[in-house]
């Protein structure tokens, strides 16, 4: 973290001082792109995000995507494409979509992974580098309403997953990516009802760990860490494309003295776990970073004593 924090402060200093010099399209090591989820731009996905969204769960579904349309990109996804094409962006990071690839747990549609690999290719064709994110908040309903990553048996059948979408998409894929957000994931699924819910409450109390006592954050990470290990493994065996996660870092501060210690719980549970625990199975560090979070006690606020 020393190193990432140094980096980025000697880019801020240039940027600020002599943004003359710095030509990322001339920099081979520096390559522009965009990122897409399945679940908010695939039509047709009957998964866990489409019945919270029929529960009045997202804003200006039912005025605005009642036919659940999305960005019609599983039907169309020459159109959405063309925006990328017409941008000149070296890179696409695509998110797969599990359910669809596997609809029951047991067995997988080739048409629908030949449909995957014929995308990449197009995408590839045109002089653009291909990521691939396995699972990017695109939960089969038939492990969300097993307890999702709170249930050690997911493991496997990631890993299984992941076995097939590599042995069918690894010659059209560049970089991979595991996990988006995980932990944001687990926080607004197993802890609150923010996000499709598995429970019928939310469980705030599942963040603690006391000793080798833990909850239901901890127990998930685990079991997360242990699919994105075990599928570097796996990924391997089909190429040496580079691995990792796309991994939610905040600055966390805490606007009073609860606030001061759940922002030091943050930093230790959302910042560092997840990179500790799989930390010699990345071959780079995807960062997604959107700002500062402050905390008023245990809950996240709009502060007026931070700059964000």
């Amino acid at each position: 973290m020393k190193n990432i924090t140094r980096h980025i402060k000697n880019l801020e200093f240039k940027l600020a001082n002599k943004p003359h010099d710095l030509n990322f399209k001339n920099d081979k090591n520096f390559l522009f792109g965009f990122a897409s989820a399945a679940a908010q731009i695939e039509n047709g996905l009957d998964d866990i995000w489409l019945e919270h969204a029929k529960n009045g769960n997202i804003a200006g579904f039912n005025e605005d995507d009642p036919t659940n349309i999305r960005n019609n990109f599983w039907n169309e996804p020459e159109g959405e494409l063309e925006y990328v094409f017409d941008t000149g962006v070296d890179l696409f990071r695509m998110g797969l979509d599990w359910e669809r690839i596997c609809p029951n747990g047991s067995s997988f549609d080739l048409e629908v992974i030949q449909k995957y690999k014929n995308i990449l290719q197009s995408i590839k064709d045109r002089g653009i580098k291909t990521m691939v994110t396995l699972y990017h908040h695109s939960e089969p309903t038939w492990t969300h309403r097993n307890g999702s990553w709170s249930n050690s048996w997911i493991v496997d059948k990631f890993c299984a997953y992941t076995e097939f979408v590599a042995e069918h998409l690894s010659p059209v894929v560049d970089y991979w990516n595991t996990f988006n957000e995980i932990q944001m994931y687990i926080t607004l699924t197993q802890l609150s009802d923010f996000w499709p819910p598995v429970f019928k409450k939310p469980r705030p109390l599942g963040i603690i760990k006391l000793g080798p006592l833990k909850g239901v954050y901890h127990t998930s990470m685990e079991n997360v860490a242990l699919a994105h290990n075990r599928s570097y493994n796996i990924l391997k065996n089909y190429s040496q494309a580079p691995i990792s996660v796309a991994h939610n870092l905040a600055y966390y501060m805490g606007e009073d003295t609860i606030g001061a210690y759940s922002a030091k719980l943050s930093w230790k549970y959302f910042n560092f776990l997840l990179i500790d625990l799989t930390k010699k199975h990345l071959d780079f560090l995807g960062i997604n970073f959107y700002g500062s979070e402050a905390l008023r006690g245990p809950k996240l606020v709009l502060s007026d004593h931070f700059e964000y």
